[in-house]
């Protein structure tokens, strides 16, 4: 599937960390509150059923060039019909709370804005739409088009090199990979490579967003998990720093 892949690629655009207030909701029609700005389970969920369609509809013309092979019978059809669903249904759990995460930080980020005196470009639809292979009048190329063009904005804008510290140089130690794989090697062979080169623009990004979201109120509806990663390259090996807003089991107010 290869639109699964290619919103990953775009979230990789974005030049962003997770970020950290968790706060109970009890209204089931809202996802989130950013101060007195409400985002609906409704508007979250027609994203992610705009998604379903592309996929689906992209799953079904598999299935159709497929069948055009002589040696393609009914049951490998029907297996492969079952095994694209599934991943269909895996990338949408993760999307749902990739929409709401996106939708969070860019009302955070206008906010901050706002305060401070500064607009943003116009998003690039047109870009995002090349990154996801999906139209750019899709509901999430312009969830993730306006959340590029705010949140780049002030995160360059805003964003000062930062101290790294060592326990963020362990947390980008134990996020490191290399093509997905986790790597077998102590942190102290790993350490001298993450120096303030490697670590300060990261972490005072993290820092910049931690800042922000502290300065206003934000709620999450309880079950979702938003976390956003600052991405890090160590050589050939990728890590990110990270933030966190809610988790699936988060209750608790963080005022």
């Amino acid at each position: 599937m290869m639109s699964g892949r290619r919103l990953v690629a775009a979230v990789a655009l974005a030049i962003l960390a997770p970020l950290g207030l968790v706060a109970c909701q009890t209204d089931p029609a809202v996802a989130a509150y950013v101060e007195d700005t409400e985002i609906s389970e409704e508007r979250v969920t027609g994203v992610v059923n705009a998604l379903r369609a592309s996929y689906e509809g992209e799953l079904e013309d598999e299935l159709a060039s497929l069948a055009g092979f002589d040696d393609v019978d009914d049951a490998q059809l029907a297996e492969y019909r079952a095994d694209g669903r599934e991943e269909i249904e895996h990338q949408l759990t993760a999307a749902r709370d990739r929409v709401l995460l996106f939708l969070v930080l860019t009302e955070v980020s206008v906010r901050f804005a706002e305060d401070e005196g500064f607009g943003f470009p116009e998003p690039d639809l047109a870009g995002i739409a090349e990154q996801t292979d999906l139209p750019e009048d899709h509901p999430y190329v312009e969830v993730v088009a306006e959340f590029n063009a705010v949140v780049g904005t002030v995160v360059q804008a805003r964003a000062e090199p930062g101290e790294p510290t060592e326990a963020d140089q362990r947390e980008v130690y134990e996020n490191l990979r290399v093509e997905g794989a986790e790597l077998d090697i102590a942190f102290e062979e790993v350490q001298e490579f993450l120096t303030p080169d490697v670590l300060a623009v990261p972490v005072g990004i993290r820092d910049l967003l931690v800042q922000m979201v502290e300065q206003v109120d934000v709620r999450v509806q309880p079950g979702y998990h938003l976390e956003y990663q600052v991405p890090v390259s160590v050589g050939p090996a990728t890590s990110h720093l990270g933030v966190l807003i809610s988790e699936p089991s988060s209750v608790q107010d963080a005022s």
